[in-house]
C-alpha cells in the first residue's frame, strides 16, 4: 500500500525552544472538520493540554496551513509530507521553519459511482481511459489538490488528460460524484473508517475504488 506521511511543521525558533509561544497559548493548523488533520491537531493539543492553551485551528487543509505559519497566525501546522518537502527545498522557507514530527501515513483513494467504478475496476483503469473521465478535487488550496497536481506534473503522467474541476470542500466533491458533475472523486487520507467523509461517501451510494498506486501514474 502506497502511502504519504503527515508532517507537523513550526517557525524553526519555536520549535528550537528559544522563542516561547506568549502567555503560554499555542494554535495548529488542522484541517477542515471533515478531514482527519483537525482530529489529529485535537489530539496534539490534548497531549499539551497541561503544559500550554492550545487550539486546534479549523482550516482548509496543508496550503492554508502553510499560509497561517508564515502569517504569524499558527505556532504550528500540519501539512503531507511530499508537499511540505518540496516547501523545504525552498531556501527561505527552509531558513524559517522546520519539521517537528512526522505522523501516521496516509493513503491516496478515488471514489465514484457504483457503475463507473465497477467499469473502470482499477486505478490502471483510471489511466487507460485517462480521456474520458472527468475528476473532481476538494479545495484549491487543500492538500487533497496538491498531491494531486504534483502526480500529475510526473513527465507523461495520465493524469495531465483528466477533465479536473476543484469544488469548495469535501462534502461539496461528493455531491458532484453524486450528481454526476464529476466521475470520479480523490482525496488522501489517514485510513480510518469511522471517518465521517468515509459514511457521507457510503451513505450517499459511492463506491471507493481502492487505494492509487502513484507507482502507476
Amino acid at each position: 500500500m502506497k502511502t504519504l506521511r503527515v508532517l507537523l511543521l513550526a517557525a524553526s525558533l519555536v520549535a528550537a525552544g528559544m522563542v516561547s509561544a506568549a502567555d503560554n497559548a499555542v494554535r495548529i493548523g488542522g484541517g477542515p472538520k471533515t478531514g482527519e488533520y483537525i482530529h489529529i491537531a485535537g489530539s496534539i493539543c490534548d497531549a499539551l493540554g497541561k503544559l500550554f492553551s492550545c487550539q486546534a485551528l479549523e482550516t482548509g487543509g496543508t496550503g492554508d496551513n502553510k499560509k497561517k505559519l508564515e502569517a504569524g497566525e499558527a505556532e504550528f501546522g500540519l501539512a503531507k509530507a511530499n508537499v511540505a518537502e518540496d516547501w523545504l527545498k525552498n531556501p527561505d522557507f527552509a531558513a524559517r521553519f522546520t519539521v517537528v514530527r512526522r505522523i501516521g501515513d496516509e493513503s491516496l483513494f478515488a471514489f465514484a459511482k457504483p457503475e463507473i467504478a465497477k467499469a473502470v475496476g482499477s486505478w490502471m483503469g483510471v489511466r487507460e481511459n485517462a480521456f474520458l473521465l472527468s475528476i473532481g478535487l476538494p479545495g484549491e488550496l487543500s492538500g487533497d489538490a496538491a498531491v494531486f497536481n504534483s502526480l500529475k506534473a510526473v513527465p507523461g503522467s495520465p493524469l495531465a488528460n483528466l477533465t479536473v474541476k476543484v469544488f469548495k470542500d469535501r462534502p461539496a466533491l461528493v455531491q458532484a460524484v453524486v450528481t454526476g458533475e464529476v466521475q470520479l472523486g480523490f482525496i488522501t487520507q489517514v485510513p480510518n473508517p469511522a471517518n465521517e467523509l468515509f459514511t457521507l461517501i457510503n451513505n450517499s451510494g459511492l463506491m471507493i475504488m481502492g487505494v492509487v498506486d502513484p507507482d502507476l501514474i
